[in-house]
């Protein structure tokens, strides 16, 4: 078992397998303090997880997905969520792109640390979290950041939410909260519990009320990310 800090609560881990620690090393926290929650899996969910996962998965690594898993629901209880989306900082704000498998969303953001440089960061690849904190939402890093391990143990206030579409030209539209509404579904880790899911939907609400909502039709060009950038920044 280890501690790991991660979304600004401190989390007990109850692994069974080393690669779990060596995923979270960045993450590691020997505080003394006590612990927001403790997750563990069982050998059956495990292997439950490696049957419905490609043929090379490990077991090691189908229980680090379950304790992930286990970790965004629990994270319900703190005003936090689970986003499959890849998050990039400029000038201290953190802009989210959620997108269908295989659109494009890590190239992208390569595109804003090559265009904007050293005031650009990746926060998170592919499954950053975000919390609701003093009424403002924040997006945390986290070890699970896609197979290209993008990524930084930091936390940026979120600055716009922007789903990608691939398009011939590079055009960005703002939308409205229902329609995001209906995008965001499918970048979001869902809860079956009733009582979470009302948290969930609050939550989930709250997040495209309070973000401006986007939608980029894009050629993954590098004026790709100028177009998203000012038309996010409302210049």
């Amino acid at each position: 078992m280890f501690k790991i800090r991660l979304a600004n609560l401190l989390i007990g881990i109850d692994n069974r397998y080393p690669y779990m620690e060596k995923l979270c090393a960045a993450y590691r926290c020997e505080d003394f303090e006590k612990v927001a929650f403790t997750v563990s899996v069982s050998e059956d969910e495990c292997l439950l997880e490696q049957k419905n996962s490609p043929v090379y998965a490990t077991i090691s690594y189908c229980e680090s997905i379950c304790l992930y898993r286990k970790i965004a629901l629990e994270l319900l209880k703190y005003d936090g969520l689970l986003m499959h989306a890849a998050a990039v900082c400029v000038d201290d704000e953190c802009y989210l792109f959620a997108a269908k498998s295989g659109t494009g969303k890590t190239t992208h953001i390569r595109l804003w640390c090559d265009q904007f440089g050293a005031r650009a960061q990746v926060l998170n690849g592919d499954k950053p979290i975000l919390r609701l904190i003093d009424g403002r939402f924040y997006a945390f890093g986290s070890p699970f950041c896609g197979k290209e391990q993008l990524g930084s143990n930091i936390s940026k206030p979120v600055k716009a939410l922007c789903f990608i579409a691939r398009g011939r030209e590079n055009r960005i539209e703002r939308i409205s909260p229902s329609d995001a509404m209906g995008r965001i579904f499918h970048q979001l880790l869902i809860p079956r519990k009733e009582d979470d899911m009302h948290i969930f939907m609050s939550l989930t609400e709250q997040l495209l009320l309070k973000v401006s909502c986007y939608l980029l039709h894009c050629n993954m060009e590098p004026e790709a990310a100028l177009v998203a950038y000012n038309g996010m920044k409302g210049q």
